[in-house]
């Protein structure tokens, strides 16, 4: 399948050497039932399990997000979890 997209481009602090990297952005609407969100912008991660976004997006179209399950969001960073999600 593909998609069209837009390259965002990305200085990567911890990755000065490679400069400015470019992400791939789709357009998209978030859909629960049968509500759906605006049209946002999302940057897409190849390489991540969990997608996110901002709690009102997905309160605006009927998700219980203060009722989801909590856990922690890691990666490739110093320390360990960075955040509760």
């Amino acid at each position: 399948m593909a998609i069209p997209y837009k390259p965002f481009p990305f200085n990567n602090r911890g990755l000065q050497l490679y400069g400015v990297i470019y992400r791939p952005v789709v357009t998209l609407r978030l859909i629960n039932n049968h509500t759906s969100s605006k049209r946002i912008e999302a940057i897409i991660d190849t390489g991540c399990d969990a997608c996110l976004f901002e709690a009102h997006i997905g309160e605006s179209i009927g998700l219980k997000i203060k009722k989801g399950i909590e856990g922690p969001l890691s990666g490739v960073i110093r320390g360990g979890p960075a955040a509760k999600v």
